[in-house]
């Protein structure tokens, strides 16, 4: 027997109900209500993704972006020229501050890859310290010089800084941090010395007139630090 095969019905898009016409209660809209709410749904996983979306780029904004208390002109080559005095009144959070001592602790603790970064650090840390913190970095500089002298040889020395965490105890004056170091070989890829356990209390000293687009775009000092293994 031979297959027919026949055209498919065309279904309108409006459905009807034939069993309830006549009654005053009656709706056949189903079909355009369904439709309605798809569109709604949709809308709202567009406004949804929209607001994700800038929460996000706020965010990542955010980070790269630092408020400075004084007026600044950047000029063609990528310098700036500072316009005013620094704001009397104001004051960075303390957010900012730790983001500083994250910054110091990597620099006076740290030897990366790359020694013009590492040099780089150091020229930060140095241009933002009071004169009693440029002694504990000077200090800090020749420590760390005396312990890569103890591996000679083929072995290339990177020690590397996981900060576990910042500790408020003053706010903008005094902060413990507490952070791992690992000594790797550079030429080799392997572990040196096993994981070493360290703790810091960090010193710093604010004042607005401290700010300075070069040294300390916030008007935060190191004022001074003392650091210890833990056993």
């Amino acid at each position: 027997m031979p297959l027919r095969l026949r055209p498919p019905k065309h279904l309108s898009a409006r459905l009807s109900t034939p069993a309830l016409d006549g009654l005053t209660m009656h709706e056949t809209l189903y079909g355009s209500l369904a439709r309605r709410v798809s569109l709604r749904n949709v809308l709202i996983v567009a406004l949804v993704g929209i607001v994700a979306y800038q929460s996000v780029a706020l965010s990542f904004y955010a980070s790269k972006t630092r408020y400075v208390p004084y007026m600044l002109l950047q000029t063609p080559d990528g310098s700036y020229h500072v316009l005013s005095e620094p704001d009397p009144a104001w004051s960075p959070s303390d957010m900012l501050a730790r983001a500083d001592v994250r910054d110091l602790i990597y620099a006076i603790r740290g030897v990366l890859m790359d020694p013009v970064e590492n040099t780089r650090r150091w020229e930060k840390v140095l241009r933002r310290t009071t004169e009693q913190g440029g002694k504990h970095a000077e200090a800090a500089y020749w420590e760390l010089k005396e312990k890569l002298k103890r591996y000679s040889g083929d072995i290339q020395v990177i020690i590397q800084v996981d900060i576990q965490t910042i500790l408020t105890r003053s706010p903008l004056q005094t902060y413990e941090v507490l952070w791992t170091e690992t000594l790797w070989d550079k030429n080799k890829g392997r572990v040196v010395e096993g994981v070493s356990r360290w703790r810091g209390i960090i010193s710093l000293k604010f004042h607005p007139a401290f700010a300075n687009p070069d040294s300390a775009p916030d008007g935060i000092l190191y004022d001074g630090w003392s650091i210890s293994e833990e056993k």
